[in-house]
């Protein structure tokens, strides 16, 4: 469930879009993506702390109604890079292997190195 997904139409009905990667998955794979505050496309400094923040936001509700183990909590942000390669599978399978590059993957593997540096360098427990 990404958050960006879900329309709200001016009567107040929500609506649930973009079914391309709908699957039965972990429900803390639900709450990685609600979370999530990266980008994509390219890497920003701020998406950890932002993620960071919307996910503790997120689980002061979430805990009163269900409680996450220790290893779910940990597994969050790793899951957010499973979710960027994931895009890439589903990029592909949608218009082909020509509608990437060498230039591209590139990218979207200094975004993952990256990103596993930060996640190491900033480790706090949400």
């Amino acid at each position: 469930m990404y958050r960006n997904n879900i329309f709200k139409a001016d009567t107040g009905e929500l609506y649930v879009l973009d079914f391309d990667t709908s699957c039965r998955s972990f429900p803390v794979y639900d709450i990685a993506l609600f979370c999530n505050e990266t980008d994509y496309f390219t890497f920003h400094e701020d998406a950890y702390d932002k993620t960071v923040c919307m996910l503790e936001q997120f689980l002061k509700g979430y805990q009163r109604h269900r409680s996450l183990s220790r290893e779910e909590k940990e597994a969050i942000l790793d899951l957010l890079a499973v979710y960027h390669f994931q895009l890439q599978a589903t990029i592909i399978e949608i218009y082909g292997s020509d509608c990437v590059d060498d230039e591209f993957l590139d990218n979207q593997l200094d975004w993952l190195y990256r990103w596993k540096a930060q996640c190491a360098s900033r480790a706090v427990e949400p």
